[in-house]
């Protein structure tokens, strides 16, 4: 029993024991899993927590994405609204340009026109009077174009264009401008250039501002007995150039406070002993924005007293290899031109003018020319300095020119760019393009004379290009010029190859040929109308009644039309064209000796053999007979 009951007493322990075991055990697994509940709980809500504040911040990007994307509009309205006004100020400083430009032409022209004597002689004190106010009106044009340069580089229409150019060649011509002005104040102007050419692709104009901006300051700064230094070094380095343009003076100098800003706009040196007053502050600014553009640098180095140098780097391609900046274009090495100025628009409307022919002591037989301008006054000055040498009829813009051109068919027509209407371009092209009217040449008169507009007015068929201000001696020679190698032109139609006996007993076709000359060049338009006209001609050489009436309607032309036009590029007339044509070709074929006089008479058209005897004895010289003797 005793061993039943320790066995049974063991049981019990061991059960007890084992029972108190698995309830700590379920009771640390209840407390794990309230503590994991607990826990997962904290994390559901962090979770939650986190979601909320994804959300927010999700909300909060979407805000940003909507504020930044009204943000990006506003930038874009404000980039277009700034384009806009760089485009209304680029505008404004070209309107300004115009507005400038025909007052100027209207007071230069007169001021040189005076002191030329063609309104006599002047006193020398209103002589002297006179030469300061066309030195001043010079340098107010001056001032307009750098200022019109500036807008066109802060527009980003200024371009460059590389051409073959001798820049040691180049550089001594441009300080050779400034040697009479040195003189005159008494200074020295020296160069320190290269013998050799240095041949280099190079933007010409661009340079011709930069140094002539550089030697006019120069001048301006330095006092009588200083001397100006202009030098140019060169450095070979492969397909290119480095060089080194230098202006130095003996002049008063820039203080070190000022040496800084001597390349910003419009500043200057207010100490009265460095003022000229003549400066502007435009010319340095203006420099420095060509330099930039080109890719090259330029400093400054000077001290008070002690005169001042500028020096230009750049680096250029040797003439022959490609250039890194602008347009190349092939061709021989240019000499200097004027420096482009920026391009005019409309000025204010005025009433179409048209005048009757002017100048009645000149001969009927003088060159005709039709002027076209808007400024009214600008037309009467022009008008008043051809009065010499040409007939004119005037019109107010560009509508009524081209109706009075087709009424009278000028010899030359003289036309302003920028009217009301219909511009300057678009007259130009109408002119070119109409049959009765091609062969008229066409001078362009405008503020616009920078070669992309040069090249622009020569594309619309534009025969010269005069710039405001002009030179009333320009002018004319401008016109006479043209007037002439039109004349020249005439001479040279005179001649015409006819068609050979063969075309005209046979009928076989045959091109019809016109005579070629080196000098002077054929119009291609000329070149068709004639060739279509002598076709014209041929087809019905032998028909008695076919009038220049029916040759007009065929060359789609009014009967004046085709008397004008014919009468401008050959100097004949209608029926004296087609009376020589028959004629010559009646002489072939007596050279060809195939058929008797009278049947040639009637196969070129003429009504009787004894007219057309006495009608080739007045051309040749000799009876068809004799000719056929020859």
């Amino acid at each position: 029993l005793l061993l039943v009951g320790l066995i049974g007493f063991g049981i019990y322990l061991f059960v007890r024991l084992r029972f108190r075991r698995l309830k700590r055990r379920a009771v640390e697994l209840e407390e794990t899993v309230v503590s994991r509940t607990k826990d997962l709980a904290a994390a559901k809500g962090e979770a939650e927590q986190a979601l909320v504040e994804v959300e927010a911040a999700r909300s909060e990007a979407e805000q940003a994405l909507v504020e930044v994307e009204a943000a990006r509009r506003t930038v874009a309205g404000q980039a277009e609204a700034l384009v806009a006004l760089d485009r209304a100020k680029s505008r404004f400083f070209v309107n300004l340009s115009h507005e400038f430009r025909t007052p100027l032409t209207l007071i230069v022209g007169p001021l040189e026109g005076a002191l030329d004597g063609t309104y006599g002689a002047l006193p020398t004190p209103l002589r002297a009077q006179h030469e300061v106010m066309l030195r001043h009106s010079q340098r107010l044009l001056r001032l307009i174009n750098q200022m019109l340069d500036l807008a066109r580089l802060e527009a980003g229409s200024l371009t460059v264009t590389a051409h073959p150019v001798d820049l040691a060649d180049f550089t001594r011509q441009v300080g050779s401008m400034f040697s009479s002005i040195a003189g005159r104040r008494g200074l020295t102007l020296r160069f320190d250039l290269p013998d050799e050419p240095i041949f280099a692709l190079a933007d010409e104009d661009k340079l011709e501002q930069i140094v002539s901006n550089l030697l006019s300051n120069a001048v301006k700064f330095t006092p009588s007995g200083g001397t100006i230094t202009l030098g140019l070094a060169a450095d070979e380095t492969g397909d290119s150039w480095r060089l080194r343009w230098s202006v130095a003076d003996t002049g008063i100098g820039i203080p070190a406070a000022h040496l800084g800003r001597v390349f910003d706009r419009f500043h200057q040196v207010d100490d009265s002993s460095t003022r000229s007053g003549e400066g502007s502050g435009v010319g340095l600014a203006l420099v420095k924005e060509l330099v930039a553009l080109i890719g090259g640098e330029i400093t400054v180095e000077s001290s008070p007293n002690s005169g001042a140098t500028f020096t230009v780097r750049l680096s250029l391609p040797r003439a022959g290899s490609v250039a890194p900046f602008g347009s190349v274009a092939a061709g021989p090495v240019r000499q200097i031109e004027p420096s482009p100025v920026a391009p005019p628009v409309a000025p204010p409307v005025e009433t179409p003018v048209e005048t009757p022919i002017s100048a009645p002591q000149l001969d009927a037989d003088a060159p005709l020319v039709l002027v076209v301008e808007d400024n009214a006054d600008l037309r009467r000055f022009i008008v008043d300095h051809l009065a010499a040498i040409v007939r004119t009829v005037e019109a107010g813009d560009g509508i009524a020119g081209l109706r009075l051109a087709r009424e009278i068919v000028p010899d030359l027509i003289l036309s302003d760019v920028m009217m009301p209407g219909m511009d300057g371009l678009a007259f130009c092209r109408a002119v070119k393009t109409d049959p009765a009217l091609d062969h008229i040449p066409v001078a362009l008169l405008t503020a616009r004379v920078g070669s992309e507009h040069r090249i622009e007015g020569i594309e619309h068929g534009a025969d010269a290009y005069l710039g405001k201000p002009f030179r009333p001696n320009e002018l004319r020679a401008t016109i006479l010029g043209l007037i002439e190698t039109r004349r020249r032109l005439r001479e040279h139609y005179r001649t015409v190859i006819t068609p050979s006996a063969a075309v005209i007993v046979k009928g076989i076709p045959e091109q019809i040929a016109l005579p070629t000359s080196a000098t002077p060049p054929l119009s291609s338009a000329d070149e068709r109308f004639l060739a279509t006209l002598h076709e014209r001609l041929t087809a019905h050489l032998s028909e008695v009644d076919f009038n220049v009436d029916e040759l007009a309607r065929e060359l789609v032309l009014s009967r004046v039309q085709l008397y004008r036009k014919l009468k401008a590029i050959t100097g004949e007339t209608p029926g004296d064209r087609r009376r020589r044509l028959r004629l010559d070709c009646a002489a072939d074929l007596l050279r060809a000796g195939e058929l008797t006089v009278a049947e040639i008479a009637y196969k070129v058209g003429f009504s009787s053999p004894s007219y057309f005897a006495r009608a080739f004895r007045e051309h040749f010289g000799h009876t068809p007979t004799e000719h056929a003797a020859l």
